[in-house]
C-alpha cells in the first residue's frame, strides 16, 4: 500500500513538471512569436554588387531578426535559400549560382517562414558584367540606385584573436578583421567542444575593424579553448574564423 502510494505521488509529481515545463515553452514560443512580429525594416531592403551570377541582398531592423531569405527567377522553379545562421539588426546575404541578364525575385522570411518583404532585380548580361544597385520595396517593385562598386573582399581575419586580460571569472578576448562582422567567441574547456558561446554589438565599417569580447562567468584557475568568430561580413555576408586558441583564469 506504501508503495504503491509512494509510486502515485512520483507519477503525479512527473505530471506536475512536465506541465510546467510545457507552460515555459509556451511562455518562451509567444515571447519569440511577439518579439519577431515588431520587428521592422528600417532601411531597404537592397540589391547590390550584382554581376551575372552573383549579388548580395542586405537590410536593416529594429531589432534582431532572422537572416533568412529566398529567390528565384520570376518565370518560376525552385526557391534557393541564402541565410546566415545568427540573427542580427544589419543583414548582408549574398544570392549565389545567379544566372547571368535574369530577373530574380526574393522574399525575405521572418523566423517561422513568414514573408516580411519581397522585391526583384536583374543581373548583369554576362558572368563578369556588373549592374547598378537596386533599391527594392514591398510588393516587388524596383528601382536603378547609383552603379555598384567592385565586390568586396571575403571578410578574413587580419589580427588575433589575443587575449588582452583574464581574472578569476573573465577573459576578454579582441581581434581585428578587414571590414565589418559580427562578434562572436566561442568557448569552453574542451577544445572539441566549444558550445558556450559570448558575443558584443555587429562591428560595422569597411576597413579594419576591432572585435572586442568579454567572456564572464567562467572558473577560477581553469584552462579554456576558444575560437573567434565574425559572420555576416560587411559587403559580402561572408564568414571568418581563427584556429583554436586557449587562455587560463587567475586562481583564487
Amino acid at each position: 500500500m506504501k508503495k504503491a502510494f509512494v509510486t502515485n505521488m512520483a507519477l503525479g509529481l512527473a505530471l506536475v513538471a512536465g506541465g510546467a515545463h510545457a507552460a515555459v515553452a509556451q511562455v518562451s514560443n509567444a515571447e519569440q512569436e511577439k518579439a519577431e512580429k515588431a520587428v521592422q525594416i528600417t532601411e531597404g531592403p537592397s540589391v547590390v554588387q550584382i554581376t551575372g551570377n552573383h549579388a548580395v541582398l542586405k537590410w536593416k531592423t529594429n531589432n534582431i531578426a532572422a537572416n533568412n531569405v529566398q529567390y528565384r527567377p520570376t518565370s518560376g522553379g525552385d526557391w534557393k535559400k541564402g541565410w546566415v545562421k545568427q540573427g542580427s539588426k544589419e543583414h548582408w546575404i549574398p544570392l549565389r549560382n545567379l544566372s547571368p541578364n535574369t530577373t530574380y525575385e526574393y522574399q525575405i522570411l521572418t523566423r517561422d517562414g513568414d514573408v516580411r518583404t519581397s522585391g526583384q532585380f536583374k543581373t548583369a548580361a554576362t558572368a563578369n558584367g556588373k549592374m547598378p544597385d537596386v533599391n527594392g520595396s514591398a510588393g516587388g517593385s524596383s528601382s536603378a540606385a547609383s552603379s555598384a562598386s567592385a565586390p568586396a573582399a571575403a571578410l578574413k581575419i587580419v589580427d588575433g584573436p589575443r587575449v588582452e586580460g583574464t581574472g578569476k571569472t573573465w577573459a576578454t578576448i579582441a581581434w581585428t578583421t578587414n571590414a565589418g562582422g559580427s562578434s562572436i567567441v566561442r568557448y569552453g574547456t574542451d577544445k572539441n567542444s566549444l558550445s558556450q558561446t559570448a558575443e558584443s554589438p555587429y562591428a560595422k565599417g569597411t576597413g579594419k575593424e576591432v572585435h572586442r569580447v568579454h567572456v564572464k562567468g567562467l572558473q577560477p584557475n581553469t584552462t579554456y579553448y576558444f575560437v573567434a568568430d565574425s559572420g555576416q561580413g560587411q559587403g559580402t555576408g561572408t564568414e571568418a574564423k581563427s584556429t583554436v586558441r586557449e587562455f587560463k583564469t587567475k586562481a583564487k
